[in-house]
């Protein structure tokens, strides 16, 4: 089967250099995007993603893994490259690093991150910063479609536009399980890729998913890279990378192999390991004193967060349940609106801190959530159990349906998620009055006036409520409610 792997993957003769106009016009003559003539399609969305790119300057021990993605553009001609591994293994800090170095080396690169935290989850939005991205490194000019059905369509007519002859253009698309209210089908991942076009995604390893088969790919022409834990070799690079005191232990065998026995080579577990080296909090002295697994080294940190006198525990207790039940950033101002202990207390009045601090992201200004999902299903399953849980999001529930009385920024682009996910029988009537409702739609449009697609998703989950309820003439009103809200934009 490796024998025949390169003439699988060069269906370049599919796609030969006199394709390339052809392809073009076809677009041109559909979606009436041109490469002469009329404003160029920039690659504005692309700027959303800054923050995500952010989080993840810690990255070291991953040399093998980034080989792996260079060799994969030197050895093929075109292709695919499936990246993926257990929550919190460090995928998208693979990527992000890797963009870099492809910039770095003059290489071309189109991405998109799928993150329900950061709100850049849904299709439209995905697919539109693709298409802006691919539009934009080929010079085309024109509108590009305002619909999600055309995004859709479009992004693959793009992909499949071969670039300049000797060049190559890789497209990374991270986080397809993060993928919100859509599903990434064969659609978009067409077997056969114009010569130069590499397209590398990433998903964590899910039981009942098998990722390759489910996007219409075969095993035998696509190349795998499988993240794994981290030995004592890996970790020394990362503690290397990480500089400062981290930096000064690399070459400490012993110590490295003791963090090793530690973290049992979990990259999650190591990213907490490595900044406590940085800030001078572990040395070879105390290692070993540290819990061995992440389940123990968060139920220590459970435990001393509890004693700890500097803070209301209550408040903090508040504060971390509402933020395992939300889909996004709270404001302080929302947070002290869902819970009375935290409106009344005194944790909010200043930037968070401490403890309590380690592992939240976001600020006082931008809002603040739980920094991974491996974090929050810990404190779902160990700190809160189900009744606290539920009443945690009742609150929530209870804070967003009182939406014009604070026209929160985040009840008005999760409320209708919330009410779709709950799945009590009260609750799709109230799902389906937020979706019709001409007040909130303005809201939306108020408040997020560069976002003009946030109602059709309002209206996307209430069609999918109705979906679900098999309830047959409310799917009827919301499509044609879809189309109305669509043409207002367009």
């Amino acid at each position: 089967m490796q024998k025949d792997l390169p003439n699988i993957r060069a269906t370049k003769s599919t796609l030969a250099i006199g394709d390339h106009a052809r392809v073009i016009q076809h677009i041109a003559a559909v979606y009436n995007i041109h490469p002469h003539g009329g404003a160029p399609i920039t690659a504005s969305l692309k700027e959303r993603l800054a923050c995500l790119l952010k989080h993840h300057t810690l990255f070291g021990g991953r040399e093998a893994e980034l080989a792996k993605l260079n060799v994969f553009l030197i050895q093929h001609p075109n292709g695919y490259m499936f990246v993926t591994g257990q929550s919190g293994f460090g995928k998208t800090a693979l990527l992000t690093n890797w963009i870099k170095v492809l910039e770095r080396d003059g290489h071309r690169v189109c991405y998109h991150f799928i993150s329900r935290l950061e709100d850049i989850a849904d299709q439209n939005f995905a697919l539109r910063n693709l298409c802006q991205q691919l539009a934009s490194y080929h010079d085309l000019s024109g509108v590009l479609p305002t619909s999600t059905a055309e995004i859709r369509s479009l992004y693959p007519k793009l992909l499949g536009i071969p670039p300049e002859e000797g060049e190559k253009l890789v497209v990374i698309i991270d986080g397809l399980d993060e993928a919100m209210g859509w599903t990434p089908g064969p659609d978009l991942f067409p077997r056969s890729l114009p010569e130069g076009v590499f397209v590398v995604f990433s998903a964590r390893e899910i039981a009942e998913i098998e990722w390759i088969a489910k996007l219409g790919l075969s095993r035998d022409v696509i190349d795998l890279l499988h993240l794994k834990m981290m030995g004592p070799k890996e970790i020394a690079k990362l503690l290397q990378k990480a500089g400062g005191k981290a930096t000064l232990f690399a070459e400490h065998i012993e110590f490295v192999e003791a963090i090793h026995a530690v973290s049992q080579g979990d990259p999650f577990y190591l990213h907490f390991l490595v900044e406590d080296i940085q800030r001078g909090n572990i040395t070879p002295d105390n290692i070993e004193n540290h819990p061995v697994g992440l389940d123990a080294y968060l139920e220590e940190w459970w435990d001393q967060l509890s004693n700890d006198v500097e803070i209301n525990r209550q408040e903090a207790y508040d504060l971390l349940g509402i933020l395992v039940v939300a889909k996004g950033f709270l404001s302080p101002i929302d947070l002290a609106g869902i819970s009375s202990s935290l409106g009344k207390g005194a944790l909010l009045k200043k930037e968070l801190s401490g403890k309590l601090r380690r592992y939240l992201i976001g600020n006082r200004r931008s809002g603040y959530a739980l920094c991974h999902p491996r974090f929050s299903d810990y404190l779902a399953r160990e700190a809160f159990n189900n009744e606290e849980v539920q009443h945690y999001l009742e609150q929530l529930l209870g804070y967003c349906a009182h939406w014009q009385e604070h026209l929160s920024p985040y009840v008005l682009q999760h409320y209708a998620e919330h009410l779709l996910d709950d799945g009590r029988t009260d609750l799709p009537t109230t799902l389906y009055n937020l979706a019709r409702d001409e007040e909130f739609r303005r809201a939306q449009v108020k408040v997020f006036p560069d976002d003009p697609y946030l109602n059709l998703r309002t209206v996307q989950m209430a069609l999918q409520g109705a979906a679900n309820s098999d309830d047959a003439v409310a799917m009827v009103e919301f499509l044609l409610l879809h189309a109305r809200w669509l043409v207002h934009i367009i």
